[in-house]
């Protein structure tokens, strides 16, 4: 199975996802079994979410630990959460920093 089709199998997670297409800001990708997490922004949210979980899905994300902890508890530990929304794209690097 591939990690578009792994994704949607998991339907809390997609259509958190899905709601937050088109918003730019800052996100969190959360492991709720370790209490990781990953911080990042972005012009569209939704897309970028989606791009990390095919990406962990795939066993190919940038971050090592995101992805141990990806592969050991998978998809149901992990949530995402929207922790500001700008309109202004110069702000983001500044809201990220926060």
């Amino acid at each position: 199975m591939n990690g578009y089709n792994s994704l949607k199998t998991d339907k809390r997670l997609f259509d958190k996802i899905k709601a937050l297409n088109g918003i730019s800001g800052i996100y969190a990708i959360i492991g709720k079994e370790t209490w990781r997490s990953y911080v990042g922004q972005s012009i569209d949210v939704g897309i970028r979410l989606y791009t990390h979980f095919l990406d962990l899905f795939n066993n190919k994300h940038i971050n090592a630990e995101l992805q141990l902890d990806f592969n050991k508890f998978g998809s149901i530990v992990f949530d995402v959460e929207l922790l500001e929304i700008t309109n202004n794209h110069l702000e983001l690097g500044q809201l990220e920093e926060k």
